[in-house]
């Protein structure tokens, strides 16, 4: 069957007052995935419009399955968030030709696009290194936005490989150093996440005009209120008193999920009140590692953006368990962020160093090691909460990053204006 050159899901009207001078696009290749791609791409693409820059978000998505689920996803996005969304069919990374196909894809989309971007903000190293490809023909900005170490994510992705697998993997990762070399001469500037990944992907000495912006939220959309938090643990039916430890995301070996398990036992065995929140989309693969624990201290459960604030308020702790390697050590996960503006106190590894950090300056830390819990846990105030909130808000969430994000782009300071 011929698939359309792209599915577009218009935006609404946008009621913004501020005048749009800067117009680009946000281009990423990859599936329109849930949660994270709504809270870390269209809200940042809603919000950049207060500033002055209007984007619309390209998704080439690698498979069928990953094409028509975000067909499905795009309208139902664009129309929450008034952001204009088209879908793309691309190929496979890895795939004999795929750079090239992907190359023409992009440069056959830009050729029939209604206006000139100003800019491209391409979201991950194969993006930038594809978009750095159709450049010279376009004359576009090129901001490069560097989410993690791609290599070290590929070479820890498999666990016990056969030989041929370790001979592939190898083959990949040195193609994937390649394409980073080639985007640090293709890109006219980037954003890093963390100081220790920009040293990891670009070196110390690099003259290229670069941000570091942490992973943010927005505190439109995770904040603390005592009203919800109250009305949530009802629905949840969750007691009063009781202490309720969440872990949201993704059920993935690299996010701990079964040492999060297992530090909810060791808080279970002397607190036989304690309640588990998970709050992912793998809700069914969840319960493989639940076994014997009494559903009245489970909540299991998947969640949209828009809800995902309301279970953050239910609960008294964050768990971000992560292990000693090179893809955490440059790591800024967007969920410690969402965890400091709803006011949680986090428990964590020592593994991502910059949320460390920052969870040290803000007082929310509860560091610990794998397979430990933290000394004493007991649960914040509702002005302590509100406290961390407000100062958290003035570190991670999306208007603290405004100025550099007004540099990225190419905007006015609103000190120079």
């Amino acid at each position: 069957m011929t698939q359309p050159d792209a599915q577009i899901a218009d935006s609404p009207q946008s009621n913004s007052v501020v005048q749009c001078t800067h117009r680009g696009l946000f281009v990423v290749f990859h599936e329109i995935a849930p949660t994270i791609f709504e809270s870390q791409i269209v809200v940042h693409v809603h919000d950049m419009r207060a500033i002055g820059v209007e984007m619309e978000v390209w998704v080439f998505a690698l498979t069928q399955k990953d094409y028509e689920l975000s067909c499905e996803r795009a309208p139902i996005l664009a129309a929450r968030h008034g952001v204009g969304i088209r879908v793309f069919r691309a190929s496979r990374f890895g795939l004999i030709l795929s750079d090239a196909a992907n190359t023409w894809r992009l440069w056959r989309a830009l050729r029939k696009a209604s206006f000139p971007p100003g800019f491209i903000h391409a979201r991950t190293d194969y993006s930038a290194f594809i978009c750095g490809l159709v450049r010279p023909f376009f004359g576009f900005e090129l901001i490069w936005d560097c989410r993690g170490d791609t290599v070290a994510e590929h070479r820890l992705s498999l666990s016990n490989p056969s030989l041929l697998r370790r001979v592939l993997v190898t083959l990949r990762c040195m193609v994937m150093r390649v394409q980073r070399t080639a985007v640090r001469k293709l890109c006219t500037r980037a954003i890093f996440v963390s100081d220790a990944l920009r040293s990891v992907s670009v070196g110390a000495s690099s003259g290229m005009p670069f941000e570091i912006i942490p992973c943010v939220a927005s505190s439109r959309l995770f904040h603390f209120s005592s009203e919800l938090r109250n009305s949530v643990r009802n629905k949840l039916e969750i007691a009063p008193g009781s202490k309720v430890l969440i872990y949201s995301g993704s059920i993935s070996f690299f996010q701990c999920f079964d040492e999060s398990v297992a530090l909810f036992r060791r808080v279970l065995a002397s607190d036989p009140g304690a309640v588990f929140l998970i709050v992912t989309p793998n809700s069914e693969a969840a319960h493989h590692a639940l076994d014997g624990i009494p559903k009245q201290n489970l909540r299991v459960l998947s969640a949209t953006i828009a809800d995902v604030n309301g279970f953050l308020n239910a609960a008294d702790f964050g768990i971000l368990l992560r292990r000693r390697d090179a893809i955490n050590r440059v790591a800024s996960p967007v969920k410690f962020a969402e965890y400091c503006l709803a006011g949680l106190p986090v428990i964590m590894t020592d593994a991502v160093e910059q949320s460390v950090q920052i969870g040290r300056e803000l007082g929310n830390a509860l560091v610990t090691e794998l397979g430990s819990l933290p000394e004493f846990l007991a649960p914040l105030s509702a002005g302590d909460r509100e406290d961390l909130c407000r100062r958290a808000a003035l570190r991670l969430g999306r208007e603290a990053a405004e100025e550099s994000y007004r540099r990225t782009y190419g905007v006015s300071s609103q000190k120079e204006s």
